[in-house]
């Protein structure tokens, strides 16, 4: 494992939790210790039975598991951290390169593949990078949550025959591509309305755009609804 000067990545907030498998325990420690500086919680597994042990009862941000080990290998530590950890991110690493176990690796969900001797500079900016992009992933996800519940057909209030054949007829139709028309009285939740129909249709990874209308000349709404 090389290192070179001023290659330390600044990873800040709460503490990165990096797993790492490697039948070699020496390497396996060097790989924790050098993580452990930039701010990673590491734990070390010296054999992939012991790693797949941990990602069953542990939470993991990164794993980085050598690809040859025993009988569980780093494609199987690979597979077990995709299905148990959807979310985490994992490097693989090898002293064995191919570019067949490369391919093979990617193609299971792996983030990167590096090879050994590994350079460290390049290890903790894989890690800093994964990190980031798991960030980003669960903080789309929690978005997404947030805007499922604010905007859910949940949110639109009502116990009446009248407001739950409403509610039907909005998952009717949120699946589809029909164009639907919303009448009712200033603040009977049109919007509201529209913005569930929005969030729950196959659409809602799009912009939902909210027009005033009652802002606009006659002219100019003609124009914005339907085209020129």
């Amino acid at each position: 494992m090389t290192e070179q000067k001023n290659d330390s990545a600044d990873l800040s907030g709460i503490p990165v939790r990096v797993l790492v498998v490697d039948d070699d325990e020496n390497h396996a420690q060097a790989v924790a210790d050098s993580l452990t500086r930039i701010n990673c919680e590491c734990r070390v597994a010296t054999s992939g039975e012991h790693g797949s042990q941990l990602i069953a009862a542990e939470t993991w941000d990164v794993i980085v598991t050598d690809l040859q080990m025993g009988e569980i290998d780093g494609l199987e530590i690979l597979r077990q951290a995709k299905q148990e950890l959807p979310d985490a991110e994992v490097i693989v690493l090898t002293g064995h390169g191919s570019i067949t176990s490369a391919v093979t690796a990617m193609q299971h969900g792996a983030y990167t593949y590096l090879t050994k001797p590994l350079d460290i500079s390049e290890l903790r900016s894989a890690v800093e990078k994964a990190s980031a992009r798991l960030r980003l992933i669960r903080r789309n996800n929690e978005l997404r949550r947030s805007l499922d519940e604010r905007f859910g057909f949940e949110g639109v209030i009502g116990t009446s025959p009248q407001m739950q054949s409403i509610i039907e007829i909005l998952k009717s139709v949120s699946p589809t591509d029909s164009t639907v028309l919303i009448q009712g009285e200033n603040g009977t939740g049109k919007e509201l309305v529209a913005r569930a129909l929005h969030q729950n249709s196959p659409r809602k990874s799009k912009m939902f755009v909210p027009l005033n209308i009652s802002a606009l000349p006659d002219s100019i709404l003609e124009s914005e609804l339907f085209g020129h």
